[in-house]
Formats: C-alpha cells, sequence, structure tokens
C-alpha cells in the first residue's frame, strides 16, 4: 500500500510539473507576440515622428522667411554651455538683424576678484552672488547701449563676455538663452537671473529660450516672471514659435504705439 502510494504521488507530481512548465512556455509565447506587438507599434510611432521632424524643418525655412525683416533683436546666451548659433541663423533668415551677447560663465566665476576691484573696494564683505547682480548689469547696459568704456574693454581681453554680429542703434527685441549643463548650477542661475531682472526693470520686451535636454533649466524662474518662454528651441517646431510670437509681440507694440500715439 505505501509503495502503491508513492508511486501515485510522484506521477501526481509529474504531471504537474508538466502542466506547470507547459504553461510557463504558452505564458512566454504570449509575452514574445505582445513584446513584437509593442515593438512594431514603437517603430511606427517613431517613424511618424521622424517624418513630421522632417517635414517641419523642410518648411522651416519658407514659414520664418521676411517675417522679422528689419528687426533688431539682441539675442543674451546666459552661459556657454550650449550654444544657441542656431537660433541665430533662423532670426537672420527671417531677416532680422542680430547681436548676440555669451557670457562665459567659468570665466566670470573664476575672476570675481576682479569683478569685484572693478566697483568696490577690495576690502568689501560682498559675496559672489551681490558681485554678480552687481556687475553684470553694468556692462551688458554698455554692450546694448554701444558704449566703450575701460571695464568692458578689460572684460572682453578676460574672456568673460562674447559679442558677435552687428551694433544695433536700437533694440526691438532682447531673447535670453539659458539652461546649464550642470545639477548645482547655482552661480549659472545667479547669472541668469540678474539679466532678466535688468531687461524687466529697464521695461525691455524679452522672451526665453531654452533646449529641451538642458541638464539643468532655467525655465521656471522664467515662468515666475510671466516670461514667454520656448523649452523646446533645438526643434523645427520651437524656431517657428519663436518667430511668429516676435513677429505677433511686435506688431501688437506698434499698433498699441500708434493708438497711444492718437
Amino acid at each position: 500500500m505505501f509503495i502503491g502510494f508513492m508511486f501515485d504521488a510522484q506521477e501526481l507530481l509529474t504531471s504537474e510539473k508538466e502542466d506547470m512548465v507547459e504553461k510557463l512556455e504558452l505564458k512566454f509565447e504570449n509575452l514574445q507576440t505582445e513584446n513584437k506587438e509593442v515593438n512594431t507599434k514603437l517603430n511606427n510611432a517613431l517613424e511618424k515622428n521622424r517624418q513630421y521632424i522632417d517635414f517641419t524643418e523642410s518648411i522651416l525655412p519658407e514659414l520664418v522667411e521676411n517675417r522679422l525683416l528689419g528687426i533688431n533683436i539682441v539675442v543674451i546666451e546666459t552661459n556657454n554651455d550650449y550654444s544657441y548659433s542656431d537660433v541665430t541663423s533662423i532670426l537672420q533668415l527671417s531677416g532680422a538683424n542680430v547681436n548676440k551677447i555669451t557670457l562665459v560663465d567659468k570665466n566670470i566665476i573664476n575672476n570675481m576678484s576682479f569683478l569685484k576691484s572693478q566697483l568696490f573696494d577690495a576690502d568689501s564683505n560682498l559675496d559672489d552672488s551681490e558681485v554678480i547682480q552687481a556687475i553684470i548689469p553694468e556692462f551688458v547696459n554698455d554692450i546694448v547701449n554701444d558704449r566703450v568704456s575701460l571695464m568692458l574693454n578689460q572684460i572682453k581681453k578676460r574672456n568673460l563676455v562674447m559679442v558677435e554680429g552687428s551694433t544695433l542703434e536700437n533694440t526691438d527685441y532682447f531673447i535670453v538663452a539659458g539652461g546649464a549643463k550642470k545639477d548645482n548650477a547655482h552661480k549659472s542661475h545667479t547669472i541668469n537671473n540678474t539679466i532678466v531682472d535688468y531687461l524687466m526693470i529697464n521695461n525691455y520686451p524679452l522672451i526665453a529660450i531654452e533646449k529641451d535636454y538642458v541638464k539643468s533649466s532655467f525655465t521656471q524662474n522664467y515662468q515666475d516672471r510671466k516670461i514667454d518662454t520656448i523649452n523646446n528651441i533645438n526643434t523645427a517646431m520651437g524656431k517657428a514659435s519663436l518667430v511668429l510670437i516676435l513677429e505677433n509681440n511686435i506688431l501688437n507694440s506698434k499698433i498699441q504705439s500708434t493708438i497711444e500715439r492718437e
């Protein structure tokens, strides 16, 4: 009786194992099928996205051409972590006159003693953030208003700032280009915010831009100040949006000025 029971138990275990293996094999086959279906859908979506990107990039030049004809724009790169030369090219294609200012934040941070000496006594107790907030508006103001100053010449010689493009008699719009490569970019944020505050205090019209892959984004700072912001400027859609927003805002400003004069 005992031996017979053992044989029956072994057969039962063997049968259960076989059933379990069959079920696992069936689940594995189902997972493989589902995985193939998901991959197919993903590849189709990626292909549609690629086609959309190709289409928008192909129509971008025609879409923006001469929309900003004769408009004077200053692009301020608040650090040199990311290049926005492609934005300058699109603005020029749209007919705008562009002057680009790039602040080399690493050199600014490494030259705090020099910057401090330009406006303050050497033994003053100002910290780096206070020095940045005091001096950056000074030399940005010199650049914007085409003033030649000893301080600005020294800053250029030390490669703290780079200026490209033609000198503009009057600026119709400012574009602030931000974003940093470091997560903890406190001083870069301070430089960026200082420039934005300077422009807002002086009632300069401005718009903020960033690439959608920046490591440390400044967009929250812009939104807190209720500034128009484009955070995908590296895409054709972002560039088109920039030109169309500028065109609309400048047109509205001219209409408002006409109404006020009348």
